[in-house]
């Protein structure tokens, strides 16, 4: 019962969680309505530049990605967990019988519960790794650089 209450309160954490990026996504975008139709009373955008452009160019860049990145990798950790502790488990398992069941290693000792916990740290680790490599590697311009190629993409 314990497990089912666990797994109840991570899945209601993650849809809060996933709902508050997608509200600030939704907040962003109508923002950068807002700004493109301000910076365009301003002469920051020239007559070319359509509304769609520089929407889309807005969001790309000011929008929620750390958090975005953060909550994917999270998601992904409260499945990959859970699931990689099982599997060390059964191989735990299956090496200990296969090497004498030797008291020492049997499951549920402080070896075991040793190493399940350095396998769900490395299962974490590797996840936020490959997450943060993805967001470092895909790093959108800022947006003075966009509106800047926005405006002269008509005097090419």
């Amino acid at each position: 019962m314990d497990i089912v209450l666990v797994s109840a309160s991570l899945a209601i954490v993650l849809v809060v969680w996933g709902a508050l990026i997608a509200w600030r996504w939704r907040a962003t975008y109508q923002f950068s309505k807002q700004l493109f139709f301000a910076r365009r009373r301003t002469g920051e955008i020239m007559a070319h530049v359509n509304e769609v452009e520089f929407v889309e160019a807005y969001v790309r860049s000011e929008g929620p990605r750390a958090a975005t990145y953060t909550f994917v990798c999270a998601l992904f950790a409260a499945v990959l967990v859970p699931a990689g502790m099982v599997a060390f488990s059964v191989a735990w398992q299956i090496c200990w019988q296969l090497t004498g069941e030797l008291e020492v290693f049997r499951r549920g000792t402080m070896v075991h519960v040793f190493a399940m916990v350095l396998v769900g740290m490395a299962v974490m680790i590797l996840v936020s790794m490959i997450g943060m490599r993805r967001y470092h590697s895909k790093v959108p311009v800022k947006i003075n650089k966009a509106i800047k190629e926005l405006n002269s993409k008509e005097a090419k």
